[in-house]
């Protein structure tokens, strides 16, 4: 039986990483990431030089633009980042969200109950759509970055130079001007999981709907709505789009709360449901 489980995981992930949705999810955010990359990084790489040096001439204190100023998380105003971080909850949702629908309607379902796999194949079908979103989400964030450090320096970011919209007081700002490096890599697992838990409302109702779409497209439709209603009522730490851009004053205590309360409406939602459910 062990092996059999082992065999589904390993299955759904596979049928979730191994597909042409996937290359195009991630292909539509490498596109904004490049496009980030040639409006800002490669147009600031070629003034740099000279920029350091008219300012030392000057006798001006020289802080250069380095890679975490402009790549498409460091601000609130590049186009890219907002677009990005506004659509990301739909890209995620286009590798795997739809699965559990299309599998209802195909008749695979029936199959995975027949070899006495229901159980398992929910909590598979969870962890693979968490991980196809996750994934999608910070590729292109990751590619961005580094493109960015190819042509620009990657100089620690400095509170007086007021070159960054993080101020003391902001969630985690300390640790930003103390290792960046570190700062960057937790706020990608932050979104790695916000996103993957968003995406697996899509599950929840692909239970009942009549369409593969509508299912895939409820996490952008989560995420409007709490863009309008939060936004209505000025509070944008609420908001996902902005939850996911690392340059806004974010709070860790309704980011955690948000997750905590997605992934017990996926959970009840969908897996305690459906495994109680008659599929034949």
């Amino acid at each position: 039986m062990r092996r059999l489980n082992n065999n589904i995981y390993s299955t759904e992930i596979k049928r979730a990483f191994l597909n042409k949705k996937m290359l195009i999810a991630l292909l539509s955010g490498f596109i904004i990431a490049i496009w980030n990359f040639i409006e800002y990084a490669l147009k600031y790489s070629k003034v740099i030089d000279e920029t350091i040096t008219l300012e030392s001439q000057k006798g001006m204190k020289i802080y250069p633009t380095s890679a975490f100023t402009t790549w498409m998380g460091a601000n609130t105003i590049n186009i890219q980042g907002f677009v990005y971080c506004l659509i990301i909850p739909l890209l995620a949702a286009i590798p795997y969200a739809m699965s559990y629908y299309e599998d209802r309607k195909s008749g695979y379902l029936k199959n995975i109950v027949i070899r006495g796999e229901y159980k398992e194949y929910l909590k598979a079908k969870m962890l693979s759509v968490f991980l196809t979103a996750g994934v999608v989400t910070i590729l292109p964030m990751i590619l961005n970055l580094m493109l960015n450090l190819m042509v620009l320096p990657g100089i620690r970011p400095e509170i007086t130079s007021n070159r960054y919209m993080m101020r003391a007081g902001g969630m985690m700002a300390e640790l930003l001007y103390k290792n960046v490096y570190i700062y960057y890599a937790i706020y990608f697992l932050i979104d790695f999981v916000y996103v993957g838990v968003l995406t697996l409302s899509a599950l929840v109702v692909s239970t009942f709907a009549k369409s593969g779409f509508i299912a895939g497209l409820t996490p952008f439709i989560i995420s409007m709505v709490l863009y309008l209603v939060f936004g209505y009522l000025n509070k944008a730490s609420f908001i996902p789009c902005y939850i996911l851009n690392p340059a806004f004053r974010n709070n860790a205590i309704v980011i955690l709360a948000e997750i905590i309360l997605l992934t017990a409406y996926a959970v009840t939602g969908f897996y305690y449901t459906e495994k109680n459910s008659d599929i034949m």
